[in-house]
């Protein structure tokens, strides 16, 4: 009866072992058909990504939860562009075994003019080196290949990494409602300046201050559309310095918030191109991206600049006659 019972405990815990063993083998053969492992626990822990195709280089690096672009003067990186990239190839899985002869990479884009070089660091610890190829012709593949490993995989996903800088930029700079902004002023550099106000939020309407005698506002003007210049602010591309002597200063725009904050903008034109620069005072209310907008220039459309560029003469005009004889 006492070896019955031994027999039955024995049992039972060779089959705990058994169930614990499987796991482990199970978790084992998992992370080892994964492409890059340590994504799954060290995600959170990369602050440095390095992309290569041939001659192109471009680092991704994290201070202080922010990402930035090296090769932008600094910029700030798109965090939601990143994340969909760990994102990923934290999914790629090896799913079968290609080629180890160096001279065939290039079927399988896999060279080094082809294949894009991909390094994930974390705290200067290389979690990740690999190369990432075609997308294969039949399913939805990608052909990979460890940097250390001649041998290359058909991986399952796939994933196009854009090595354009400008791709990973933060494009929205700055987004500011019109019912937030209490004034905009404009001060050309060569015409009379002016400026729309409103009391309160609340109020429906901006009206220009100092009107001229004789001069009314152009019925087609809304000014509303002048105090949403700052709503959703995009911009193509950035730099840190432009030549102040060679370029031309267009006019000067400032908003003034409710809120406090002002954020003053400079248009410029600068070798047949346009850029904008920012000031803001009393910014320390303003997400991280907007409390150093003023780090750099900006390049935007001509359109943009025309939106922003407003004389006094394109608000106002004559009274006509008929109107000043029937106000007197």
């Amino acid at each position: 009866m006492k070896n019955s019972k031994y027999l039955i405990v024995l049992v039972l815990l060779l089959a705990v072992i058994s169930y614990f063993v499987l796991q482990n083998k199970k978790t084992t053969s998992v992370e080892s058909s994964l492409l890059i492992p340590a994504l799954q626990n060290k995600i959170n822990d990369i602050d440095a990504i390095t992309l290569s195709q041939g001659q192109e280089r471009l680092h991704l690096s994290k201070k202080d939860s922010t990402w930035r672009i090296q090769e932008l003067d600094s910029y700030f990186a798109d965090t939601n562009k990143i994340a969909d990239m760990l994102l990923s190839l934290r999914k790629f899985k090896l799913k079968q075994a290609k080629t180890s002869n160096p001279q065939n990479y290039i079927r399988l884009g896999l060279d080094e003019a082809g294949a894009v070089h991909v390094k994930l660091l974390a705290s200067g610890e290389v979690l990740a080196d690999v190369f990432m190829g075609k997308n294969s012709t039949k399913g939805q593949g990608t052909y990979v290949r460890k940097n250390a490993d001649k041998l290359s995989w058909l991986a399952e996903g796939r994933l196009q990494i854009n090595m354009d800088k400008k791709y990973w930029m933060i494009k929205t700079i700055v987004d500011v409602d019109s019912s937030a902004v209490k004034s905009v002023s404009y001060k050309s550099s060569d015409k009379e300046a002016f400026k729309i106000a409103k009391e309160s939020p609340q109020d429906e309407s901006f009206t220009l201050e100092n009107i001229p005698k004789n001069k009314q506002v152009k019925k087609a003007i809304m000014f509303k559309v002048l105090a949403n210049g700052l709503s959703k602010f995009t911009v193509d591309d950035v730099v840190k310095e432009i030549e102040l002597a060679e370029s031309q200063l267009i006019n000067t725009v400032t908003y003034e918030l409710f809120s406090g904050v002002v954020y003053h903008m400079n248009l410029y034109k600068y070798k047949d191109k346009n850029y904008v620069k920012f000031t803001v005072e009393q910014a320390d209310s303003l997400p991280a991206i907007e409390k150093q907008v003023g780090q750099w220039f900006y390049l935007v459309p001509q359109f943009k600049i025309d939106a922003l560029n407003k004389n006094l003469s394109d608000i106002i005009e004559d009274i006509p006659k008929k109107a000043k004889e029937k106000a007197n």
